[in-house]
């Protein structure tokens, strides 16, 4: 058995927290346009450049005494650029770890747009 000094034992804790279990997540914006008819368009934007396949879906489901739902869509177009109609603070957001926050090209854009 290995004596675990506090020296020891902090090393094993940094090496545990740093194991490359960490999950990232894959989207860096959101937005949302009026697709017209009652319909609505969601948009996620990632930082890989060159995605050349779809990846996931969307689920919406009503709340509040709405009756729809739940409904899975899968996505179905890539886009290089900001697709028409999304609007920084208004209905295109990124994160800043806690809350949406509106989207701000920089840091990190959003390259490939999926819906």
């Amino acid at each position: 058995m290995i004596p675990l000094t506090p020296r020891t034992f902090a090393a094993l804790l940094l090496a545990l927290v740093g194991a490359p279990t960490i999950a990232f997540a894959h989207s860096n914006s959101v937005g949302y346009v009026n697709s017209g008819n009652g319909s609505v368009t969601f948009w996620y934007g990632n930082w890989h450049a060159g995605t050349n396949f779809n990846e996931g879906s969307i689920t919406v489901q009503g709340v509040n005494g709405t009756t729809y739902g739940p409904t899975t869509v899968p996505f179905t177009l890539l886009q290089n650029s900001l697709p028409t109609g999304l609007v920084p603070g208004t209905n295109y957001f990124s994160s800043n770890g806690t809350q949406l926050i509106p989207y701000v090209p920089g840091g990190s854009t959003s390259v490939v747009l999926q819906k």
